[in-house]
């Protein structure tokens, strides 16, 4: 026995006095003397005396016996019925640490929670993945019908149930995947849970004698694994959503590293395919050591099936510094904090959220510094003559400005189709010619053309390069710093036309 008590009652109606009275307890297995009890004083005739034993410690069997031994210093007795009366009864709470008896069948019913420490209510929830994970032991000598039951995780509308028979002393580890299941979780207070019930049916041992101990019993532990959903409606904690670093190469034209926009807007355009709005911060760095921060709401979509546009604008004034110098990379990152205000709604991960940025100019530029550009190397084919006949050569180059600065060209006519023509011994170089900017009104736009032309004669050592049957033709173009810091506007159909012809004499018979 672990704890517990018997109670002794016992009566004298011998018609004399007990002068002593000893009570001892025995178990008739075994004849042990489970306690003893002495009244002090003995017990007078009609009257009775009430004790206990404890029972902590001591082994009992099926049945036991009380042994009264006491002395009487006699009387007289009249007629009538003399006895001793004796009452023995359990204490209402028996506590047994280990017994051998014949169990009868019974149940035990186990709950477990699950709870969830995160702030988000969910009102129904279509899992994508996750596992429902039991420990079960079955510390008894019998064997246990094990029902499970989980009234929040749904399969096809109805409760996840599952069974399993335990041997004695058997253990076992359970594991269902969630996937398709359905939670709905009861009641939105915070934290939320996920009940899993458990039902274990013992047969009993019939007739048969069974060992049992007080630490003999069916124990449960539950683990939820961390679940990933499809889709959700509730209502979502405000959750950040990350975005990776992405870096972009600004393509300007070559040579124009100076120019100093004037103009630029940026566009940042954002689809929200969500119930739910986000605020936006992005951090958008260049490799011109400048950094500029875009952040805004972007709101929910309101319409099924389609994207909401937002839309934020950035205009001249807040990006001059951040594009002056021009960057030629600029890395974008930042976070999207969903559902701001803690709002309801549903979810799923076909939503999301995407854009793009864009940044516009007219190309209204000022040019700070000189500006140098070298445009593609064209090839020129044709049947030229021996080179020793050539007598006279003689090239002539007409261009017209219509831009808004002034600009100077430099042609270069070669025999290699490489960067090296510009620096190549044989490379016949005309030029540099200068033009002035093209007339331009009070927006900066140019309204007419300058022009300017030229004229050399080749040496005889310049006429070899028409040896080659291939030549090639290269074209170095200066922009010179605007005037005004505002800057000027180039149009669609502003240009720079260059046009160069050779004029060759070639002597037939001595004659030219």
């Amino acid at each position: 026995m672990e704890a517990g008590k018997i109670y002794l009652f016992v009566s004298n109606h011998l018609g004399v006095d007990l002068d002593s009275l000893t009570l001892k307890l025995m178990d008739d297995y075994d004849s042990q003397i489970l306690g003893t009890i002495e009244v002090a004083g003995g017990l007078a005739n009609n009257q009775s005396h009430d004790d206990s034993l404890s029972l902590a410690g001591k082994t009992i069997h099926n049945q036991c016996s009380v042994i009264l031994e006491g002395h009487s210093p006699g009387g007289e007795l009249g007629p009538g019925e003399y006895y001793l009366e004796t009452t023995v009864s359990f204490s209402d709470s028996l506590s047994v640490s280990h017994a051998q008896a014949k169990i009868p069948p019974f149940t035990k019913t186990l709950s477990r929670e699950v709870t969830s420490d995160d702030s988000s209510i969910v009102t129904s929830a279509l899992i994508k993945s996750g596992q429902l994970s039991l420990s079960i032991e079955n510390h008894t000598d019998l064997e246990a019908q094990l029902l499970i039951r989980c009234p929040d995780l749904l399969h096809q509308g109805e409760g996840q149930t599952a069974s399993r028979f335990l041997l004695p002393r058997e253990s076992v580890e359970l594991n269902y995947p969630l996937e398709g299941y359905e939670l709905q979780p009861e009641g939105e207070e915070i934290p939320q849970s996920i009940s899993v019930n458990l039902r274990a049916e013992l047969p009993g041992s019939g007739e048969e004698l069974r060992d049992f101990d007080q630490n003999d019993s069916v124990t449960a532990s539950v683990e939820i694994s961390e679940l990933v959903f499809s889709e959700v409606t509730g209502r979502p904690k405000p959750t950040p959503v990350e975005f990776e670093p992405q870096t972009e190469i600004l393509d300007l034209p070559e040579g124009l590293e100076q120019m100093h926009l004037t103009s630029a807007e940026l566009y940042l355009t954002i689809y929200n395919d969500a119930d739910f709005p986000a605020d936006l911060q992005l951090h958008l760095s260049g490799d011109n050591g400048k950094e500029f921060d875009i952040s805004g709401r972007i709101e929910a979509k309101t319409l099924p099936h389609q994207a909401r546009k937002t839309t934020i604008v950035k205009g001249e004034q807040e990006l001059a510094d951040f594009l002056n110098p021009f960057p030629d990379e600029v890395t974008v990152q930042g976070q999207a904090i969903f559902n701001p205000d803690y709002e309801g709604g549903h979810i799923s991960q076909e939503h999301g959220i995407y854009g793009e940025i864009e940044i516009r100019s007219p190309l209204s530029f000022a040019i700070l510094d000189t500006a140098e550009m070298e445009m593609d190397i064209e090839e020129v084919d044709g049947e030229w003559e021996e080179a020793d006949r050539l007598k006279r050569g003689e090239v002539t180059a007409e261009i017209e400005n219509h831009l808004p600065v002034g600009a100077q060209v430099t042609i270069y006519i070669g025999e290699v189709g490489s960067d090296t023509i510009y620096t190549h011994p044989s490379t016949i170089t005309i030029g540099p010619l200068r033009l002035s900017a093209a007339e331009v009104d009070e927006f900066g736009l140019a309204t007419g053309c300058s022009q300017n032309s030229f004229q050399e004669s080749l040496t005889r050592q310049q006429l070899r390069i028409f040896d080659n049957d291939l030549l090639y033709v290269a074209k170095r173009i200066v922009l010179f710093p605007t005037e005004a810091q505002g800057g000027v506007s180039i149009q669609s159909d502003d240009y720079l036309k260059i046009e160069a012809t050779a004029e060759l004499s070639v002597e037939l018979g001595g004659e030219d």
